[in-house]
């Protein structure tokens, strides 16, 4: 999967259409990202384009959608209507209470307060910034401790389905949900105490 950068500005120019046209004809797996700063350079957006920079996709017959990037929950929502799970499996990657989620929580809590706390801008991996984050009692240890448990239950789940290619569940990364209830319950604690819902599924 390949993953483009671009700003708003970019999309008034040839060569990105161009990239559209062919991934969208050769079907490539690719994702094109625009990030509306509201200016070109110094021209501003409603002298660049009459339309959403979304909707510039379904000229190419390419699925697009648009999310404020600064609002956590509606990126996460995003992304869990980009990857439906219609099974009755749990999706360790993409479902409620599983990796996607601990990620999340992690990249928000750099962003939010990495100004203060230096620590928080190494790249340490999802653990131990998790780690930190508890030591600097941003968040509570024992979710902590066990959101991080959890992350490396998922990812050795993840690594032996994808060994051992159990059938047509090792593509997704999928299992029984019963397999990963305590798992699954810690990453919605810690969700849930991070973004301070009301218990239940993280929205």
């Amino acid at each position: 999967m390949a993953l483009a950068y671009c700003g708003d500005g970019a999309t008034s120019r040839g060569d990105f259409h161009e990239s559209l046209n062919i991934a969208a004809v050769m079907k490539l797996p690719c994702i094109f990202v625009v990030e509306n700063n509201q200016f070109a350079y110094s021209t501003p957006l409603h002298l660049q384009s009459t339309v959403d920079f979304a909707s510039k996709a379904a000229a190419y017959g390419m699925p697009g959608m648009q999310v404020d990037g600064t609002d956590v929950l509606a990126m996460r929502t995003r992304m869990l209507e980009g990857h439906p799970n219609r099974s009755r499996l749990f999706d360790l990657k993409h479902d409620h209470g599983g990796m996607v989620d601990i990620e999340f929580i992690v990249q928000y809590l750099v962003l939010a307060f990495s100004h203060a706390h230096a620590q928080l801008l190494g790249n340490l991996g999802n653990i131990t910034l998790l780690r930190i984050a508890a030591e600097l009692q941003l968040i509570d240890p024992q979710l902590a401790r066990c959101g991080a448990d959890a992350y490396r239950d998922y990812r050795r789940l993840q690594h032996g389905l994808r060994l051992n290619a159990e059938a047509e569940q090792s593509a997704a990364a999928r299992v029984a949900p019963e397999r990963v209830r305590d798992e699954t319950r810690s990453v919605c604690d810690l969700w849930n105490a991070v973004f301070e819902l009301d218990g239940g599924k993280p929205a």
